[in-house]
């Protein structure tokens, strides 16, 4: 069949059309698929910025504010009259309870997983436990820190020579023991209570003996010896760093406390801020290449700046709540106050699931990662945990063992 020039025109119009309908076909697509990623990118956004106003402005003056009433309760009924009697009761009181549950939690995991079916049934029973081990651990940790505080304050005289010694001290000793990212609280870390069995806190312990058998189960020595070291060496070194880095900010200003507090909460929530939005930036330029010595000390550097703003805020904040109870002196009034801070705070953490945050070092610590430059991470509170199989320490400890073998080896 011989085609007219009528149906050659007709078949090249024909053929025009459909390749400029398939085109536009392919446009729309296209600009459908980039407003859908615009969509989710600002989706991301939205949500970055509503996690991160509920967790500098709503949970973190509530933990502030938990901290200061029990920090105000033990100054005035543990020993109020003799400091040194009340430092070193705090110092006993909240290093040892932590102790001996860091000692003991292997078994108590493990008992728990053999029960688990039998204690289903007592979910009310297990979420008032839960609450209750809560609150126990942040009176610990904030005995533990008091104590040890106010024994820096009366042992070591000096202000400025004392405050710069106990700086340098708290920042080498946590880099030499790679726990550096543990002077990271809340603003600069915040997660959210775990629902799957909220009774298990399974405290991160550091581990003085890695063994190259990663099933073999520490010897009660050794984890005697473990536990010694996150508690005191570790959770001392934290209290030297808040302390010395804290009190350098009190000399900026040793005569306006007014002024210092408003500067600190300036500084503290420019420097947190910042970190907060620069950290998924940093961290996902740096893992996209091999992490080496160069990216460690770039995680170090942001790790030193953050702890440095979250000091900051967490001054100006208590300062501030110092200023507005100033003028209630008598016992009883300052009694009233300070419980009041302490029960209503905890009360409205546990309600939004954000009471674990009031739980901090010595109470486990924050190991750095080798295969990942974990400083960069400060948590994300909107994300509910996910639920996952709760494992012993040594059951952690065991699997890390085995994953940087396997790396080691490839």
């Amino acid at each position: 069949m011989i085609e007219t020039k009528a149906d050659v025109s007709e078949s090249s119009s024909t053929s025009y059309m459909a390749t400029g309908s398939n085109a536009v076909q392919e446009n729309e697509i296209k600009n459908n698929g980039n407003n859908s990623s615009d969509k989710h990118c600002g989706s991301i956004l939205l949500r970055k910025t509503a996690n991160g106003v509920l967790v500098f402005f709503i949970i973190f003056p509530l933990i502030v504010t938990f901290w200061r009433g029990t920090w105000g309760i033990m100054d005035l009924l543990i020993f109020p009259s003799n400091i040194e009697s009340s430092a070193w009761t705090c110092t006993g009181l909240g290093f040892g309870i932590i102790f001996l549950y860091m000692v003991v939690q292997n078994c108590f995991i493990q008992r728990l997983q053999t029960e688990s079916s039998t204690l289903a049934c007592l979910a009310k029973t297990l979420l008032l436990l839960s609450v209750t081990f809560v609150y126990v651990l942040a009176l610990s940790t904030v005995a533990s820190w008091r104590g040890v505080w106010l024994c820096l304050d009366i042992y070591f005289t000096g202000r400025n020579l004392s405050a710069l010694l106990t700086h340098v001290f708290g920042v080498i000793a946590l880099w030499a023991t790679e726990t550096f990212t543990s002077v990271i609280s809340a603003p600069g870390f915040v997660v959210r209570d775990c629902g799957n069995q909220p009774l298990i806190f399974n405290l991160a312990i550091f581990n003085c003996f890695p063994s190259n058998s990663p099933a073999k189960k520490l010897s009660v020595i050794k984890t005697l010896l473990n536990c010694f070291v996150t508690v005191c060496l570790i959770g001392v070194s934290l209290v030297c760093y808040w302390r010395g880095t804290w009190t350098l900010m009190i000399n900026s200003f040793p005569e306006d406390k007014t002024k210092s507090s408003l500067t600190c909460l300036l500084v503290g929530y420019t420097v947190s801020i910042s970190c907060y939005c620069l950290k998924d930036i940093l961290r996902t330029q740096l893992e996209s290449k091999k992490i080496d010595r160069i990216s460690k000390f770039i995680q170090f550097i942001f790790v030193y700046f953050l702890a440095f703003g979250v000091v900051a805020v967490w001054k100006g904040f208590w300062d501030l709540i110092d200023f507005l109870v100033a003028t209630q002196t008598t016992h009883l009034e300052l009694s009233v106050i300070w419980i009041i801070c302490n029960c209503v705070s905890f009360i409205l953490l546990s309600v939004m699931n954000a009471s674990v945050n009031l739980i901090g070092c010595p109470a486990g610590c924050r190991i750095s990662s080798k295969t990942s430059l974990s400083g960069f991470d400060m948590g994300y509170f909107l994300n509910p945990r996910k639920k996952v199989e709760v494992k012993s320490q040594v059951q952690i400890s065991a699997e890390k063992e085995h994953i940087d073998t396997k790396e080691t080896v490839m």
